[in-house]
């Protein structure tokens, strides 16, 4: 998955949990893109986009990494 991969999938996250407080600070989004995007750089980015998707309709609250690497193991 690229750097704009990741930036798109943290784009949905934060979309989908506007009142979380973790993406209320620029600085904080930013450190998550830089984290996801090198955790995630050897993965496809269709099958973490798919674990994103999968986890937002099951979740109250924004995934952790280790969540949505649990999903992508079932899916």
């Amino acid at each position: 998955m690229t750097r704009e991969d990741t930036i798109r999938v943290i784009g949905v996250i934060t979309a989908a949990y506007p009142n979380s407080d973790k993406f209320r600070d620029e600085k904080l989004i930013r450190s998550m893109v830089t984290v996801w995007s090198d955790m995630f750089s050897e993965d496809d980015a269709g099958l973490v986009a798919l674990a994103v998707k999968e986890h937002i309709s099951t979740s109250k609250w924004p995934p952790s990494i280790a969540e949505i690497r649990e999903i992508m193991v079932r899916i």
